[in-house]
């Protein structure tokens, strides 16, 4: 059921003209959780993030998944460079009034072949391109504006942002920044974040960091040792880095020749570029003024909705079977979304007016998505101990022994002298027989001087 975003009034905000209907949205009628409504609203989160995304957005997302490309990689790559357009302009406050700043940042799975560069080239081509034109029409005020960092080091990001205070790490092949992630974690917190850096270390000294912004954009193929491992592995401990993160899974690789048709058409791609150069125009013109941001507010309704939805969702997965690592990242659930509305409001409405509650709900449902999306590439099966091992092969071995000869009772020294034969030690049998004996499943008998080892026949020791 499509709608149509709040319209623009001529000369509101960047934008003098009415943002186009996207694709499905939620429905406005249905209310938010916590209002008396005849329905309840209830976010598709099974369904793709991008029939979420508002006006441009979502006529871009449209052409890209229309062409094959996976619904993911275009959910996470269209708010990325949108965040990276539009993060310097404006910030955004809480409910209780504390400031915030605006981003969107991700870490995207997917496997080769999948397409991820495809989108991505033409995102990022119109940004680079404006940026030149801008560099060499402004050539007598010496500024050169760096918007994508290429130095993937700690210090590098440091630097870079003292020199341009808005910039995003991206990159469609993120193993290049597995040790960055690994050993600066704490700092590429606070960068993302936005807070203030005030004793950075760098080669000559010290410096301090104020009022920067940066996003993140991390793509890699599904490995054991990659980006993906130090950020999932690390989220229950450390400063939880990927909590902070939107979080997604794209592994269906398809034939290459399969996106010959994945582009944007002529209207979106010439409506994206006048964006384009008018947001970083904007962009330049906040950084280099050193003027204050101004500061998004939200809607009552919008403002109820983030309270509700964050609670939500904590009241659902407290408990949770998979414990604290889950229950950390749903506990930002409310933080990352009120940046992404934040985002998704400048680059379709610009810094006027106050965040309207369809923007919020659309936030909400990637922002569920992307909760679902991490509890499926964190449910890792644990993997057994070494006596746990040894248990199951213990009691299998013992069981088909006695199924093979009909006897069910055996000489306990002959028994641990054969355990050799399935790998076991004495010390090893020692434990794994007294587990079994624990379990009910063996029983250890003195027959006259002889010590006799009784397998429960009714049990079956191999499950």
């Amino acid at each position: 059921m499509p709608y149509k975003m709040n319209p623009l009034t001529p000369g509101r905000g960047l934008f003098a003209a009415t943002v186009s209907a996207g694709p499905v949205q939620l429905p406005m009628s249905l209310g938010y959780p916590g209002q008396k409504t005849n329905q309840t609203w209830r976010p598709h989160t099974t369904n793709a993030p991008t029939n979420n995304l508002p006006g441009l957005l979502g006529r871009m997302s449209c052409n890209l998944t229309y062409g094959g490309l996976d619904s993911a990689i275009a959910g996470t790559q269209l708010p990325a460079f949108a965040s990276l357009l539009v993060q310097s302009l404006a910030d955004i406050a809480w409910p209780n009034g504390q400031h915030a700043s605006i981003g969107f940042s991700a870490y995207l799975q997917v496997a080769s072949s999948a397409g991820k560069s495809v989108p991505y080239k033409q995102l990022r081509d119109p940004i680079d391109r404006e940026v030149r034109a801008w560099t060499l029409g402004n050539a007598e005020k010496k500024i050169a504006p760096a918007l994508f960092a290429e130095d993937i080091t700690r210090e590098g990001l440091i630097l870079h942002l003292r020199e341009w205070k808005w910039v995003g790490l991206f990159s469609d092949d993120a193993g290049q920044c597995k040790q960055l992630v690994k050993a600066a974690s704490p700092t590429l917190a606070k960068l993302n974040d936005g807070d203030d850096i005030n004793h950075a270390r760098v080669k000559d000294g010290r410096i301090a960091l104020t009022g920067h912004r940066f996003n993140m954009l991390l793509a890699e193929q599904p490995g054991i040792d990659g980006v993906g491992h130090q950020l999932l592995a690390g989220s229950n401990a450390g400063v939880g880095l990927v909590n902070r993160l939107f979080v997604a899974q794209a592994c269906s690789a398809q034939i290459p020749k399969a996106f010959h048709g994945v582009t944007f058409s002529n209207e979106v791609r010439e409506a994206y570029e006048k964006r384009v150069k008018t947001l970083i125009e904007a962009s330049i013109k906040q950084v280099t003024s050193g003027l204050d941001r101004p500061v998004l507010r939200l809607s009552k309704d919008a403002s109820e909705f983030l309270i509700a939805s964050g609670e939500e969702l904590r009241n659902r997965y407290w408990g949770h079977s998979r414990g604290q690592t889950l229950n950390a990242y749903v506990a930002r659930h409310s933080e990352r979304i009120l940046r992404l509305a934040g985002v998704l409001h400048v680059f379709e409405f610009g810094t006027d007016g106050e965040i309207q509650l369809d923007v919020m709900q659309a936030a909400d449902v990637i922002g569920r998505w992307s909760i679902e999306q991490y509890e499926r590439m964190t449910d890792v099966p644990v993997k057994p101990s070494q006596a746990e091992v040894d248990v199951q092969r213990l009691g299998e071995a013992l069981h088909r022994h006695c199924a093979v000869t009909g006897s069910w009772a055996h000489e306990l020294t002959s028994v641990r002298r054969q355990s050799f034969n399935v790998g076991l030690s004495k010390a090893r049998f020692d434990r794994a027989l007294a587990e079994l004996c624990g379990q009910g499943r063996v029983s250890i008998f003195l027959q006259g001087r002889k010590d006799l080892l009784c397998v429960h026949q009714p049990l079956s020791l191999g499950h």
